[in-house]
């Protein structure tokens, strides 16, 4: 199931991919007990981030770009986990939050 998340800020793109470029080791970090097997690559242009993980015992993997004044992430979520996304999106958004406040 594909799910997107857009979230606006206040910045440049330089600037978002300085505060996000381990974005996804700091949402392990916070979210111990529910985010496992991280793995994220940037491309060279530093505005794009193809990224896996799992949250809550789901395997989530898709894309995050970086705009000046906007972050997308276009996810591929499993099924079963749409009924969890509410948590789990609200994981997401607040650390994306906390980063570009």
């Amino acid at each position: 199931m594909h799910k997107t998340i857009t979230h606006e800020h206040n910045h440049t793109q330089s600037y978002a991919f300085k505060k996000l470029s381990k974005f996804i080791l700091q949402l392990q970090k916070q979210y111990k007990e529910n985010v496992s097997d991280p793995w994220w690559e940037w491309n060279d242009e530093k505005d794009q981030m193809e990224f896996s993980l799992g949250i809550g015992g789901y395997y989530i993997s898709g894309n995050l770009f970086l705009f000046d004044h906007k972050v997308e992430i276009e996810a591929e979520v499993p099924i079963v986990a749409a009924l969890r996304w509410g948590k789990i999106e609200s994981m997401i958004r607040s650390k994306l939050y906390e980063l570009l406040k």
